[in-house]
């Protein structure tokens, strides 16, 4: 098949009307008539990934995160992110990257988040184009939990060696929000929906002062938690496409737990 039909299934899986400004999704490196036979998933295009790539011979990696991101005004071999892009071309690969749409979509990364944890009765936390499309969602655990014992649920289901917590660590929890990444902005909405724990991640010093000078309990679990994205998009595409889909083995997070 050719990459114009990958990008076919994909738009009427994640139309680009649920893209939020400024985000640069869509296609990012390659031609929407080169031939695709096998499809990478990955939450990100680093050089190990397009190795990956190169050695299960995929021709296409459909990704989270943009790997241009950013403006850029040249492709210097030398920059780690220009050398990328020049092996992505040299080895045929093409890269359609997703993030917002994924996001903000009713079956996205904030309700396969959500239903990780086994949140119910949920809806979307944050919704953009109406109720039904936004990020993040609200919902509550079947039963009131410790924070000890949520903590430890969400170490295991992201696969998380570290977490922070900010608030009252004797705290039940019960009605819970959940956003993947960087959502610390949005704790003020966190407070108004009455949450009991707001579960994102990138939570800087000063927001988290805040954050507990509000009585708002947080749980900083960090950017890697949505690698979930690589399995999930996997098995969806997988009965999309008439052609193999693999995800990733490759783990992009650069942070140790020392």
């Amino acid at each position: 098949m050719k990459l114009q039909n990958v990008i076919d299934v994909l738009e009427a899986l994640y139309p680009s009307y649920l893209r939020v400004d400024n985000d640069p999704v869509g296609l990012q490196v390659g031609s929407r008539q080169q031939a695709v036979t096998k499809i990478l998933v990955s939450m990100d295009v680093d050089m190990d990934v397009v190795h990956e790539a190169v050695a299960i011979g995929a021709d296409c990696i459909i990704s989270y995160h943009a790997l241009l991101y950013a403006g850029i005004h040249s492709v210097d071999f030398e920059d780690h992110k220009g050398a990328v892009v020049a092996e992505l071309i040299r080895q045929g690969i093409a890269v359609y990257s997703l993030h917002s749409r994924l996001d903000t979509a009713a079956d996205g990364l904030g309700q396969w988040l959500a239903e990780s944890i086994g949140l119910q009765n949920t809806r979307v936390f944050l919704p953009t184009i109406n109720e039904q499309f936004g990020f993040g969602r609200v919902g509550e655990l079947a039963a009131a939990m410790s924070v000890a014992d949520v903590t430890a649920l969400v170490k295991d289901v992201f696969n998380v060696k570290c977490v922070r917590f900010i608030g009252d660590n004797e705290a039940m929890i019960k009605r819970v929000a959940i956003v993947g990444g960087s959502g610390e902005e949005f704790y003020p909405e966190a407070v108004a929906a009455e949450v009991d724990l707001y579960i994102t991640g990138d939570i800087t010093f000063h927001t988290a002062q805040d954050a507990k000078n509000s009585g708002l309990n947080m749980l900083d679990i960090g950017h890697y938690a949505e690698h979930i994205v690589s399995e999930k998009l996997q098995q969806i595409l997988s009965k999309a496409v008439g052609i193999p889909v693999v995800a990733t083995t490759v783990n992009t997070d650069p942070f140790e737990c020392l």
